[in-house]
């Protein structure tokens, strides 16, 4: 900021220092030498990438876990292994119909200058260690007439069913957002066999781990 990134001639014969009024890189040049401009001609581009804006897509059955002010970790191919930190700044509130995702955009530090515009990144929400999430194994949700269910142990060799809503998945794990109390024990191995059991209409003594 403050510097001169252009020198024009006036019709006096004098030349003039164009100062540039943002701090940041020049990204395009719109007049070349010997051009005549004006008050009202743009000579050049100037962005400031000390902070960029990341454009993500947020699947619906996970938007749930995001917020503004989140923290964020941004990953670029072009720089392996090394994280950038970034922030949430606004979450949109539609989702796309081609993609059904959800648009979200995270605010990224580039005090280094290494990352450019247009890359391709990935990113990472961080979530505070305060927001507890019960998961399961995904072997243990299964589905019964169009609703995913699991089975909790309610006394030794007995069962009982419960109507879940899922939330996001971690690896081979699934959150449950609603249907089972953090002091239930959920079926974890055997739970496909409770369910043909239940589907016989002999649902009730098992065994299972």
């Amino acid at each position: 900021k403050g510097d001169p990134i252009l020198t024009v001639r006036k019709s006096d014969g004098t030349s003039q220092d164009i100062l540039a009024e943002i701090h940041g890189v020049i990204l395009a040049v719109y007049v070349k030498l010997g051009d005549h401009v004006d008050r009202l001609k743009s000579l050049m581009s100037i962005v400031n990438i000390d902070k960029l804006r990341v454009t993500v897509d947020v699947y619906e059955k996970d938007i749930g876990f995001v917020e503004v002010g989140q923290k964020a970790q941004i990953e670029s191919i072009g720089f392996p292994g090394k994280k950038f930190s970034g922030e949430v700044v606004y979450i949109s509130p539609q989702v796309e119909e081609e993609s059904q995702a959800i648009k979200v955009r995270i605010d990224v530090d580039n005090s280094e200058h290494l990352l450019r515009l247009g890359m391709f990144v990935s990113a990472e929400l961080i979530y505070g260690s305060d927001k507890k999430v019960m998961a399961v194994p995904q072997s243990a949700v299964q589905e019964l007439n169009g609703e995913d269910i699991v089975f909790v142990m309610e006394e030794k060799n007995r069962f009982a069913l419960r109507e879940v809503t899922l939330g996001q998945s971690f690896g081979d794990y699934v959150e449950i957002k609603k249907g089972v109390q953090e002091d239930e024990q959920v079926v974890t191995q055997g739970s496909f066999n409770l369910k043909s059991e239940q589907a016989k209409g002999s649902f009730g003594d098992g065994h299972a781990h």
